[in-house]
């Protein structure tokens, strides 16, 4: 059996990173306003990845949001024995965010968690803080 040719082919193009540059959106006011880039840009995808509920809008693909709001309700001891898959599957398709460094549960009222979280982007440390009532 014969083996196949190896051969290579140059394109003559260059790989290169894709800009974070996105409009920036004001939570509060639920509009947008202007632009933003690198890490202000890293932070506002992390919210709204965290605040996406997967499956739940037909405009994302599957891989995009998380399934954080699964945990509400749940003790404290399932939510630290699982929060550090729920967020590795949440970023999991977002090259730029290299690490989860630290993650932590914390009770903060009787019927409210607080998860905080390190993340490692390509652009800095993020600091991730979500809340978990009920």
């Amino acid at each position: 059996m014969a083996a196949l040719p190896k051969t290579s082919i140059a394109l003559g193009f260059k790989i290169e990173p894709q800009s974070t540059k996105t409009y920036r959106y004001d939570f509060e006011a639920k509009r947008i306003v202007g632009t933003v880039d690198g890490l202000q840009a890293m932070v506002q995808a992390v919210r709204k990845a965290i605040n996406t509920i997967r499956y739940s809008e037909r405009i994302y693909s599957g891989g995009y949001g998380s399934e954080i709001h699964a945990l509400i309700g749940r003790g404290l001891p399932y939510v630290e024995a699982t929060i550090r898959q729920v967020l590795t599957e949440t970023f999991q398709d977002d090259s730029r965010i290299k690490a989860i460094k630290k993650c932590k549960v914390e009770r903060t009222t009787s019927d409210t968690l607080t998860v905080t979280a390190e993340l490692l982007t390509e652009y800095g440390e993020i600091y991730l803080t979500h809340g978990l009532e009920g």
